[in-house]
């Protein structure tokens, strides 16, 4: 019988799944205590003021701060595939040249805010999964 290390790296694989079952990361009180969260939110801080800093000299009147509304919500929600439509309606392109702003920047940030948030979500999740599984256990 020809016997390889992988085949005994795959005999062993479950006993290495079930170690891992005992491996415990801090559970914070809050999901503000954990450093990595804390990191992550100085990083999305960081990244919404250059966001205020690229439109730091446009000052919209309510009527354009209306058309420019969804431009900003999905920047901030890192959408760069719905922010890419909304940059070609006409009204908000007239907006951008008015106030001498290009797309590329705004797809920048949003590209760059995108993997933040999908982080934060899944560190949210993460928590409150561990939250609910450790009132289960008491």
């Amino acid at each position: 019988m020809n016997f390889s290390i992988t085949n005994l790296f795959l005999l062993l694989l479950p006993t290495f799944g079930f170690s891992q079952n005992f491996y415990q990361t801090t559970l914070y009180d809050s999901l503000e205590m954990d450093p990595d969260y804390q990191g992550m939110v100085m990083e999305l801080e960081g990244l919404y003021e250059n966001v205020n800093e690229l439109l730091s000299h446009v000052e919209f009147s309510i009527h354009e701060q209306v058309i420019f509304k969804e431009v900003l919500f999905y920047l901030e929600k890192g959408r760069t595939d719905l922010l890419r439509t909304e940059l070609t309606k006409p009204e908000v392109r007239a907006l951008l040249q008015a106030y001498e702003l290009t797309e590329e920047p705004l797809l920048a940030l949003a590209k760059k805010i995108e993997p933040v948030l999908a982080r934060h979500d899944k560190l949210k999740w993460i928590f409150l999964s561990k939250k609910k599984q450790n009132k289960h256990l008491f």
